[in-house]
């Protein structure tokens, strides 16, 4: 994949001379500094101006239509550190910045912290990949961190596995969070780690139609890229609320377009994903390009691209992530969900009850571990309410922005792994759609366990853009994207009447899988391997024999 590697040497010392590698590019940051670069063209920028520089790995840009290139220019000539925040909140796409001015580095991500930024703890090494990193600090088994590996496959049962905090399952390896940023000095190796808070207005407001319409005119300008508009452009499209959407913006921005969908004959669910992709391309008329999942083949491919970290239950786009570079330019859909869901819980207590509870069922560990759970889960949400500060204290929307973080450090390894040939952009994880989200009115989010199902300012907005190619049911919602109405109640009584017989057919195939055993530091954990190449990945690097599989 691109990635970017940094490392300052101490005083006294030559900066190490990085080893050669293919679509390398190497650069000096000063005598104790140098970065290297490994990525294909059209997969990162680099810009300098004198002894001032910028590098972007990813796709960075304003969303008023300038190019990528431009932005950068204009970023490089007038930084402060002081712009950090607003630079977060304004640039879209997923990046990883690094601005040299003088002597001083400035390392930071995007809004969302879907890039990577991984730091040693002396702070003198920095990379967007784990691996390298790992690689650099000469790691072994005094490395690893029992509880951070725990944790990780605990946060599947909150929402998505990842660590929490800056530490990772490397005692020596620091995850910079995504309202951080890096300084370094490349004269004197000094670093610190900066924050930037966020004030942000989530007063509710109940104007459907009001909302829908920002929620259209905010997407539109982060999808109409100009500089692609004659270049190949696609959207990954599956049979959910979220990448139609987006499909149905960038069908009238790109008159090239095309829509691409990942499936395989072994997992049935991608199956009824390209029903669905193929009903709504061909609505548009747009060609559908099938990446089909090859077991045996893709498998080892899926966890290079992810480093290891992604579940085993992502590994169906391994030939998608392949492909990327066919194109120029791609669009997904991550982070829709969690924005405009609907939210059961009460307040952050009741969230944090609820899952870890839900984490208990299967993971089975001490009373320690679960006493350190929570307080890191507790630490989480005070780090987010200490960085976003909101109008309204309500503790819903402080769950929403913890789904936002967790589910962008989750999906970070695909997103790195999407970049390796091509750039890549989810529109719905930028700071105006978070904005507009969090004043979305709880009477909106909808009802899942209700006719007229979630997402309701998502649907009113897929009216506005394209009803057609909303008619379609949704897989899993089994309704359309549309708002319920006399016109479409039929398709709703469809959805509900399909929504039935699935639940039914899933119950006569019997039951499910017995679960494997797998044996953890202090404890052990019952799933269906959706944590394999994690666990793999643990032993392979670090040695220990205290965790592996057994069957039950």
């Amino acid at each position: 994949m691109a990635d970017l590697f940094l490392k300052i040497s101490d005083l006294g010392e030559a900066a190490e001379n990085p080893k050669d590698t293919a679509n390398s590019v190497k650069m000096s940051l000063g005598l104790k500094t140098y970065c290297m670069i490994n990525g294909k063209e059209g997969t990162y920028n680099v810009i300098q101006d004198g002894e001032d520089a910028i590098i972007s790995l990813g796709y960075a840009c304003w969303a008023d239509g300038s190019s990528s290139r431009e932005t950068l220019i204009h970023v490089l000539k007038s930084f402060q550190e002081s712009q950090v925040a607003d630079l977060k909140k304004n640039l879209i796409g997923e990046y990883t910045l690094l601005v040299k001015k003088g002597a001083k580095i400035c390392v930071f991500s995007d809004f969302a912290g879907a890039r990577n930024i991984f730091y040693s703890h002396d702070g003198k090494t920095v990379s967007s990949s784990f691996s390298r990193l790992e690689d650099a600090l000469q790691t072994g088994e005094s490395d690893l961190d029992p509880y951070k590996v725990v944790e990780f496959i605990a946060m599947r049962h909150v929402l998505y596995p990842a660590w929490l905090g800056s530490s990772t399952c490397h005692r020596r390896i620091k995850w910079l969070l995504p309202y951080e940023y890096l300084m370094l000095d490349a004269e004197s190796a000094a670093f610190r780690i900066g924050s930037v808070i966020y004030s942000m207005d989530n007063r509710k407001q109940s104007n459907g139609s009001m909302l829908s319409d920002e929620l259209v005119s905010i997407l539109t300008k982060i999808v109409a890229r100009k500089e692609f508009a004659h270049s190949k452009v696609a959207v990954s499209l599956t049979g959910g609320h979220d990448s139609r959407l987006i499909a149905a913006i960038a069908g009238k921005e790109f008159p090239g377009l095309r829509f691409r969908t990942a499936a395989s004959s072994v997992n049935p669910n991608t199956l009824r994903d390209l029903k669905v992709a193929r009903k709504v391309a061909r609505i548009q008329r747009v060609p559908l390009e099938v990446f089909r999942f090859q077991p045996g083949r893709d498998e080892e491919r899926f966890r290079d691209l992810t480093e290891w970290f992604s579940p085993a239950y992502n590994q169906t786009i391994a030939p998608l992530l392949d492909a990327a570079g066919t194109y120029a330019l791609g669009f997904g859909g991550a982070f829709g969900t969690e924005l405009f869901m609907e939210l059961p819980w009460k307040s952050v207590d009741d969230f944090l009850e609820t899952k870890v509870a839900k984490a208990k069922r299967t993971l089975k560990m001490d009373d320690g571990f679960w006493k350190a759970f929570r307080e890191s889960l507790q630490d989480e949400f005070r780090r987010t309410q200490d960085h976003f500060h909101l109008s309204v204290g309500d503790g819903r929307d402080y769950i929403r922005l913890f789904g936002l973080i967790n589910t962008a450090r989750y999906g970070s390894f695909i997103f790195s792994a999407f970049n390796r040939t091509s750039y890549q952009i989810d529109p719905y994880g930028s700071y105006a759609v978070l904005d507009l989200a969090l004043r979305v009115t709880p009477a909106l989010w909808g009802n899942h366990r209700r006719l007229g199902g979630n997402s309701l300012v998502q649907k009113a907005a897929m009216k506005k853009v394209n009803p057609r190619a909303g008619r379609p049911l949704t897989y899993n919602h089994f309704r359309p994207m549309l708002p319920l109405t006399a016109g479409t109640f039929p398709k709703y009584l469809l959805g509900c009447a399909l929504h039935i017989g699935n639940v039914l057919a899933r119950r006569c195939a019997g039951g499910q899988k017995k679960p494997k055993r797998t044996r953890l530091p202090g404890g052990y954990y019952l799933s269906d391997g959706w944590e394999a190449h994690y666990i793999e990945r643990i032993n392979a690097r670090y040695g220990n024999r205290s965790i592996g599989h057994s069957s039950i």
